[in-house]
């Protein structure tokens, strides 16, 4: 398994060469989830690291945790591919290992998946904000202990408890000090643990001080950026999500429009008699039909507007078949307003935008 960093020259810098390397999971499910997206049965929308599926319109998407060292790569995972490092804004994981654990999530349908992208970005910037608050909080407190009274008057009970009550305080907020991926709390938390004594072995109240100043500075400008960092993680995948399905409602919508009772049935394709109709009208007509019927079964890809699609693609074409023996009250009396319903239902449950008086 080639796991070093590569050693092209080019005058890059060496950070400039590394590489993001992508592990998948072990269970049986990761592995079968996985294989799905390796043999193409699932299809990546907008180039993301969310998938449909192909059959069911359901929806499959990879959330990356860091791993922190080489050798914490659990037995049995799966070497994906190495990637070049990208910007974090459309990266789907952070820069702060090279190393990433891929884990395939499943929901039924597009709307849950994005309410549960918004739950993941959710919790991770109250445990990030949280957990910065935390540190800015207590390097304050001990700024404050130590510039309160003449460093050499503390006793080293009085250190030691000090440095007790701060890993009280990280593991309150879940933070380990040697196991921190972080590398912006990481330095937050060294600044705060940093020894009351200098490499001399001496006492040194202005390096204490300095650093607890570094690590309250360094936490409200990390804190500053936090909201942008955790979104960025997500952004793509969730973005996504939110455009198709945003293409879906906007695809329904527009049929629903071209359905109502003023538009296409008010048109003289329908209100004239038949034979009266020039054919022109009768190819206008028929290629509107065949354009929503084409819309519906093969841009709709993700549910729940995916089986509804599929069924008023059906009812298009068999009114477009109806359009050309001028069986017309049959389609503005019956297939248009159930087409609007199907899919004003999906947009809005309940909510029928098609007048159906004439049922």
């Amino acid at each position: 398994m080639p796991i070093s960093a590569e050693s092209g020259g080019g005058g890059r810098r060496p950070e400039d060469r590394r590489r993001v390397v992508l592990f998948s999971g072990t269970s049986a499910e990761q592995q079968r989830r996985w294989r799905m997206i390796d043999e193409r049965k699932v299809l990546p929308i907008l180039g993301s690291d969310v998938y449909y599926h192909l059959k069911d319109g359901s929806i499959y998407y990879v959330i990356w945790g860091d791993i922190k060292k080489q050798e914490n790569i659990p037995p049995g995972f799966t070497l994906r591919r190495p990637l070049p490092l990208q910007a974090d804004i459309s990266a789907p994981y952070t820069r702060y290992t090279e190393w990433k654990r891929g884990t395939v999530h499943h929901s039924d349908d597009i709307k849950t998946a994005i309410d549960a992208f918004n739950h993941i970005i959710d919790n991770v910037r109250g445990r990030e904000v949280g957990q910065v608050s935390a540190l800015r909080q207590r390097a304050l407190h001990l700024l404050d202990f130590f510039a309160d009274m003449p460093f050499y008057d503390v006793s080293e009970v009085q250190f030691a408890e000090a440095r007790n009550e701060t890993y009280a305080v990280l593991a309150g907020v879940k933070l380990d000090p040697e196991n921190l991926i972080n590398q912006e709390k990481a330095k937050i938390v060294g600044w705060i643990l940093r020894p009351e004594k200098d490499s001399l072995d001496r006492w040194n109240k202005l390096i204490r001080l300095g650093a607890l100043q570094a690590a309250v500075r360094h936490a409200v400008e990390h804190g500053r950026n936090l909201a942008t960092e955790v979104e960025s993680k997500f952004l793509r995948g969730r973005e996504a999500l939110v455009l198709e399905d945003n293409f879906s409602t906007t695809i329904f919508q527009e049929i629903i429009d071209r359905l109502a009772p003023a538009a296409m049935p008010a048109t003289i394709a329908f209100t004239r008699p038949f034979d009266a109709v020039p054919k022109s009208q009768i190819g206008v007509v028929k290629g509107l039909l065949g354009t929503m019927e084409h819309q519906l079964g093969r841009f709709i890809r993700v549910n729940p507007y995916r089986q509804p699609a599929r069924e008023a693609a059906v009812l298009l074409g068999e009114a477009k078949d109806l359009c050309e023996v001028g069986e017309r009250d049959r389609i503005t009396s019956e297939i248009f307003p159930q087409v609007g319903k199907l899919l004003a239902e999906v947009i809005d449950p309940g909510l029928t935008k098609v007048d159906e008086s004439n049922e």
